[in-house]
């Protein structure tokens, strides 16, 4: 499953666990998209998580050959505003397209 907002692409489906330095919170690593700009690459997000909120944010954006992208103003408002979105919606941790790493995190948070 992938998240389409703003022209931008969040590749859930092909998350992967990164590792986890507290119970709250874990890193993944996950393709994505600015449509228009060309600007693809795997990001890695930083997740934390409570019964109350979630919240996602970039931590880094590679490209193919491994060298940072630095998003344009435009680009980075629209990333911001889709990773917003997976945190309002609450994706972290849901089973159809989560690690399992990760859907083990958010249960225990959730409880």
């Amino acid at each position: 499953m992938n998240i389409v907002k703003n022209d931008v692409t969040v590749g859930c489906e092909h998350c992967s666990f990164s590792g986890s330095e507290e119970s709250d919170s874990f890193d993944v690593v996950v393709p994505i998209d600015a449509d228009e700009t060309g600007s693809i690459g795997l990001a890695t997000l930083h997740c934390v998580v409570s019964a109350d909120k979630h919240s996602v944010e970039l931590t880094s954006w590679k490209d193919d050959g491994g060298q940072a992208i630095s998003p344009s103003d435009d680009v980075q408002l629209r990333l911001s505003a889709a990773l917003q979105f997976v945190a309002d919606q609450r994706f972290c941790g849901n089973e159809k397209i989560c690690p399992s790493a990760v859907v083990d995190i958010v249960k225990e948070q959730m409880n």
